[in-house]
């Protein structure tokens, strides 16, 4: 759907449009999830992810199978109005992505009236996001999971690296130019504690969208590769 949200013009929609006016169908029909899924890290990944999220795992999600610890699902292009960057993809080109949020996290903000009798008097807000050293070490898990399944997909052509956290000069993990995707059996990208430092940063500084909904309150991350 890249070529609807990289339009340059109301005449590049055009048939789009019409298509949709029409008959209600066509890409202006589709939201651009094609699947999504529901993800716990194994026994094994938990104790890699700090002691900070192993007192959040024993604490909450142990107990608890049922509460899955991040949503994630496949986008079927490249938002550059949710998350711009410096440099824009080729629109003629096709792009799909990977989007993740926590399901059940644990940092809470706040929000406060300020003036008793004044209804439009600023509020005192705090968003509270990643406040809690457990949501940052779920956002970096989960990065890497889904980096690895990304990789081995068919329509694999590489990733763009001004969508990913900007690793170390040299890292093994930084993002390379492929035209392939890896074989299902491939080792996975080794990550060093300069690489971890990089992906929390990228997870701190870059735009989020926040949805409520039945699962509970979503901290939402997009993360795209080519």
């Amino acid at each position: 759907m890249s070529h609807i949200f990289h339009a340059t013009s109301e005449e590049a929609l055009q048939s789009d449009v019409q298509q949709w006016k029409e008959s209600g169908k066509g890409w202006m029909a589709h939201n651009g999830i094609d699947a999504g899924c529901k993800l716990r890290p194994s026994l094994e990944d938990v104790q890699t992810m700090g002691p900070a999220f192993e007192k959040r795992w024993k604490d909450f999600f142990e107990s608890l199978p049922d509460k899955p610890v991040v949503f994630a699902g496949t986008f079927a292009g490249l938002l550059r109005s949710i998350v711009p960057r410096p440099t824009l993809p080729d629109a003629t080109e096709k792009y799909f992505g990977v989007q993740y949020g926590l399901t059940y996290p644990a940092s809470t903000g706040s929000v406060h009236i300020t003036k008793a009798l004044d209804p439009y008097a600023p509020l005192n807000f705090r968003h509270g996001y990643l406040e809690e050293e457990a949501d940052v070490a779920e956002f970096r898990w989960v990065y890497k999971h889904l980096r690895e399944i990304a990789r081995r997909m068919p329509l694999y052509r590489g990733e763009l690296p001004e969508w990913h956290p900007t690793f170390p000069v040299g890292s093994d993990a930084a993002s390379k130019a492929v035209n392939t995707p890896v074989g299902i059996d491939a080792p996975k990208l080794v990550y060093t504690a300069e690489d971890d430092a990089a992906i929390d940063e990228f997870h701190r500084n870059r735009g989020v969208v926040s949805f409520s909904f039945t699962m509970g309150v979503a901290n939402y991350k997009l993360v795209l590769w080519a």
